[in-house]
């Protein structure tokens, strides 16, 4: 039966009214797609400047006191060799001390008893770097601060190229390179500094372990000179500290 003209007028209304609210829900999702697509964007650029607000971070500054334990890898002629050790640092009176469990491999160490698988550390004291070798009752003065064997300076990695960050052994550290005679690779963890590899490459590199990590003064009994170490015991003409 046809429709009456009311009924027609109605259902042709209705269907009129459907359409725009379906154009207006497609207006809306339109919207609400380019609105977070904006903001997405603005969040990204916000970032974006923010990071290049911050620059590079700065080279970081060694605290006036610390000590870590590592574990060394040095490759010469022949392969690889690794020991661990600790290394105890105060720059308030200039001393450093680095302990290797072996160490025939290091270039210092190894230059005055090639033969000897012992232990061997690293004094520096008043200015003098010695050799120090206690279980064979050993030790001679190797160079002065003069010739670059004294205590390296709290700010040592100032000017030091910045190179991103990088996974290292479980921390995401920053890394720099301060060229010397070779490249000097340092890493530090990004949000505490804290020491995680020291690569001077080619062919020494020493991995810190984080945790034993400690910036409290250190006792001075540490940095004792042992009663057989003289300042006028030069180590060997032929060793590393007087070639090198």
């Amino acid at each position: 039966r046809p429709l009456r003209p009311g009924i027609l007028y109605l259902t042709t209304k209705m269907s009129r009214q459907s359409t725009s609210l379906l154009f207006l829900a497609l207006a809306c999702v339109f919207a609400l797609v380019f609105t977070s697509t904006l903001l997405v964007e603005q969040a990204a650029a916000g970032e974006l400047e923010h990071a290049l607000a911050l620059g590079d971070p700065d080279a970081p500054v060694w605290p006036a006191f610390f000590q870590i334990d590592f574990s060394e890898t040095t490759k010469i002629i022949g392969g690889s060799h690794t020991t661990t050790g600790t290394w105890w640092y105060d720059a308030v009176h200039n001393y450093t001390r680095i302990d290797r469990a072996y160490g025939r491999h290091d270039r210092y160490c190894g230059s005055i008893h090639p033969l000897t698988n012992t232990n061997c550390t690293h004094l520096v004291v008043a200015g003098m770097r010695y050799l120090v070798f206690p279980e064979l009752k050993s030790c001679c003065a190797c160079c002065n601060d003069a010739k670059g064997c004294g205590t390296i300076r709290r700010d040592w990695l100032h000017g030091a190229q910045y190179l991103g960050t990088q996974q290292i052994g479980g921390y995401m550290t920053n890394k720099w390179n301060q060229k010397g005679l070779q490249d000097n690779f340092y890493y530090a963890t990004v949000d505490s500094n804290v020491p995680v590899e020291l690569d001077m490459a080619p062919n020494d590199l020493f991995e810190f372990n984080p945790q034993t990590y400690k910036t409290d003064p250190i006792n001075g009994s540490i940095f004792a000179l042992p009663s057989y170490c003289s300042a006028s015991a030069s180590c060997p003409t032929l060793s590393v500290c007087t070639v090198a």
